[in-house]
């Protein structure tokens, strides 16, 4: 690991050795608020955000709502929910999400 450099692994509410805390708190929104609280807590920002399959979720939706955060982010066999969208609208293609560049 390169000097200044810190790797922190956030273990999500219900997964690996975390505590199951209900259904309800089992969700990508809860996930997203517990990563930027994690990052708060630690005084983190910006911060690159690493995911992998369903934890890579929460790190799309950070990097949607707040672009500031990640200065950069890696999803590995991660793709954004479909949007919600009314009825009358679901015939429509779904748009496409780029992420942010990496790097300079």
């Amino acid at each position: 690991m390169p000097d200044g450099v810190r790797l922190i692994r956030l273990n999500c509410r219900g997964g690996g050795s975390s505590d199951w805390t209900g259904r309800e708190t089992y969700s990508v929104t809860q996930q997203v608020r517990d990563a930027l609280a994690l990052l708060d807590h630690l005084g983190i920002d910006p911060a690159v955000i690493i995911g992998s399959s369903r934890g890579g979720l929460p790190g799309l939706v950070i990097t949607a709502i707040a672009p500031p955060r990640p200065s950069c982010q890696s999803c590995r066999a991660s793709a954004p929910p479909p949007p919600r969208r009314a009825p009358s609208q679901r015939h429509r293609p779904e748009p496409r999400l780029s992420p942010p560049p990496c790097g300079p």
